[in-house]
């Protein structure tokens, strides 16, 4: 992706040194605009050595060397796939708001009404409390392809708390790479994370499992344009956070197999596509009220089977697609076979997994597998992939089959 990084006036614009770093490890290619008042924070030249292909300040707009072909905010308002802000002055919002184009970076945006952008202010907090500043943003967001991110909350440079922080670097490079305001196209619902057998007030059974494959997938399906809710278990191990405002992410936190089940059949039928990525702890104990003690004369647990959540979906299935997960230790193929026949998903996913205990740790906590693929009762792989590339594997399948669907 072409990103293009306005850097405004504001004391954090000393972070955009490590958010340009990122980006660019990501695999994307970034310019860089000052402001003026940028310029008095950070050094342009250092961007080049962060990954930066060009770092352009408030005046270049008129130095013939700086031009690509004519007009530089024209060249680089073509140019850019997303134009981001951050951080994003009160005196730049006011600007950007009433259409003056007195700098590169005003003169871009004001040229950029047909592009992604996203806002990213950053001030004292009455500044940005200030109700001159809420009417500048108001506008601002009322502007097509456009979305304005609220402010962290915390302690600022000038030692007051409240909100006007910069989201942290890793938020927003995960924001901006999954924003996407075009139409949206299909609304995913995924489950992940691993939930929660409670056993007394203080203890729980439960399995190592990350969560790291649904989040690869709410990232991947965000950034193509789809709606995600994304239901996620206790244990989960990633920076959800990070997109929570993200205007076409619902996130929901459970603890035990029931709330899951629950969430999941809520909001199933508005659903276009269920990816039941979860290590659900699949069995039920009854609780007890106060801590079980060691003097305690009863050494085992009566149990059952908690509901299955995949098989009970599959009932209710109108026009969803429908990918399930098989974490096996052993006979993996054998036992995806059979859990089709019993759960005849439209992709079924299947990983060998253990948790580390006695042997070498697979499938939970870590960022690449061995995947085995079944579909239509036929089995394919080994294929080795990381889960980013496996998100993405699902989502092409999933678009493919709406496509054929259709057809």
């Amino acid at each position: 992706m072409k990103i293009l990084l306005g850097v405004c006036g504001s004391i954090a614009a000393y972070k955009t040194y490590d958010l340009v770093r990122l980006l660019y490890k990501d695999g994307h290619q970034v310019k860089v605009i000052l402001t003026t008042g940028a310029q008095k924070f950070i050094k342009p030249e250092t961007f080049l050595y962060l990954g930066a292909q060009e770092t352009y300040c408030a005046g270049d707009d008129f130095k013939p060397e700086k031009k690509i072909t004519n007009v530089l905010h024209i060249d680089l308002k073509d140019w850019c796939d997303i134009f981001v802000i951050a951080p994003a002055s009160a005196n730049t919002l006011a600007k950007l708001a009433h259409g003056q184009c007195d700098d590169l970076l005003s003169s871009v945006f004001l040229s950029a009404e047909q592009k992604r952008k996203i806002i990213f202010p950053a001030m004292n907090t009455q500044m940005y409390q200030n109700t001159i500043t809420q009417k500048n943003l108001q506008i601002l967001s009322q502007l097509n392809q456009i979305f304005i991110h609220p402010p962290s909350c915390g302690e600022l440079a000038c030692g007051e708390v409240g909100d006007g922080k910069l989201p942290a670097i890793e938020a927003i490079a995960d924001f901006v790479q999954c924003y996407h305001p075009q139409i949206k196209q299909k609304t995913i619902l995924i489950t992940t994370g691993s939930t929660i057998v409670p056993l007394d007030p203080v203890r729980y059974i439960t399995n190592p499992a990350s969560g790291k494959t649904g989040w690869e997938l709410t990232k991947n399906y965000l950034s193509y344009g789809h709606k995600v809710i994304l239901v996620y278990g206790h244990t989960a191990n990633f920076p959800a956070m990070h997109l929570k405002q993200h205007p076409d992410l619902m996130l929901i936190k459970v603890q035990t197999t029931n709330e899951m089940a629950s969430a999941v059949a809520k909001h199933f039928p508005e659903s276009d596509v269920f990816i039941s990525s979860a290590a659900v702890s699949d069995i039920e104990v009854k609780f007890q009220d106060k801590k079980i003690k060691k003097s305690d004369q009863k050494s085992s647990f009566d149990f059952s089977w908690s509901t299955d959540i995949l098989k009970e979906m599959l009932q209710q299935k109108q026009q969803q697609l429908i990918i399930g997960f098989a974490a096996e230790t052993n006979d993996l193929q054998e036992n995806m076979q059979k859990k089709w026949q019993n759960k005849p998903v439209d992709l079924f996913i299947g990983n060998q997994v253990h948790n580390g205990s006695g042997s070498q740790q697979q499938g939970f906590g870590v960022d690449e597998n061995e995947y085995f693929l079944l579909e239509k009762g036929k089995v394919s792989g080994p294929i080795s992939l990381s889960k980013a590339e496996l998100a993405n594997t699902i989502r092409l399948f999933t678009e493919e089959n709406y496509v054929n669907r259709l057809s």
